[in-house]
């Protein structure tokens, strides 16, 4: 999911609904990026925790527990979300009013409604969305 946004060291991604923190351990470890994950189940935020400290990642990856609508994503330059439609629909307008401008929006499945995606990979169903 972060090849196709070109994903560096200078890269802050965070993953919206994190879960085990797969993305997280990725950005890290494959593109020596920082990261942080949002997670909102209590049992996915320990077993991102766990892992994240387990792997040595805990320098480089955080782990927040919570609803990510209510945490500020400001420092992001990538987010990467894997959510409903209607979720992506509440979600558009936050990364709009919080995201800086050329920050990159990953998204695994659905769509976001109104916005066109700049690269997409159809057989992974991956869309990304650049901040204007």
């Amino acid at each position: 999911m972060l090849e196709i946004a070109d994903t560096d060291q200078d890269d802050i991604v965070y993953d919206l609904g994190c879960g085990n923190g797969r993305i997280l351990k990725t950005a890290a470890n494959e593109f020596n990026a920082s990261a942080v994950g949002i997670e909102i189940s209590p049992l996915m935020y320990l077993v991102s925790k766990i892992s994240m400290h387990s792997s040595g990642l805990s320098e480089k990856v955080e782990i927040k527990f919570g609803d990510f609508f209510k945490q500020d994503l400001s420092e992001a330059s990538i987010v990467t979300v894997f959510q409903s439609i209607e979720s992506n629909k509440k979600l558009r307008k936050k990364l709009e009013n919080e995201l800086k401008s050329g920050s990159k929006v990953i998204s695994y499945h659905w769509k976001f409604e109104g916005w066109n995606p700049i690269k997409t990979d159809d057989e992974k169903e991956i869309y990304m969305y650049e901040i204007s």
